[in-house]
């Protein structure tokens, strides 16, 4: 099956080594788990969430269309916005991001 582990560590420059030390697994079991080699169960796949600090539809490749916080999304600038536009959305995501893996942003949750 087919998951985002492998886009998601890389898009947060994280080693094998940092995740699994995080979630207590081995480096070998969390390759074979970027690979679709092996399943994710209920419990491995929260820890994975809450790490990540995405769904876990996110972590599935499920309907990611569905995924609240544009910042998961592949392709959330419409093709026609200028470049210098779509420069600066990807240099505020970066910042957002890195804000909230200092713990320095929440983010904010509707209803």
């Amino acid at each position: 099956m087919k998951n985002n582990l492998r886009k998601l560590r890389e898009a947060r420059n994280k080693t094998v080594a940092e995740i699994c030390n995080e979630i207590e697994i081995s480096p070998t079991y969390y390759y074979e788990l970027e690979k679709g080699e092996k399943r994710l169960n209920e419990t491995l796949l929260r820890k994975l969430s809450d790490f990540y600090k995405v769904p876990v539809d996110y972590i599935l490749n499920i309907d990611n269309s569905k995924v609240t916080s544009g910042l998961y999304r592949e392709n959330y600038i419409d093709e026609g916005t200028p470049l210098e536009v779509r420069e600066e959305i990807e240099r505020y995501k970066r910042y957002l991001i890195e804000q909230y893996e200092k713990g320095e942003y929440k983010v904010p949750r509707k209803g």
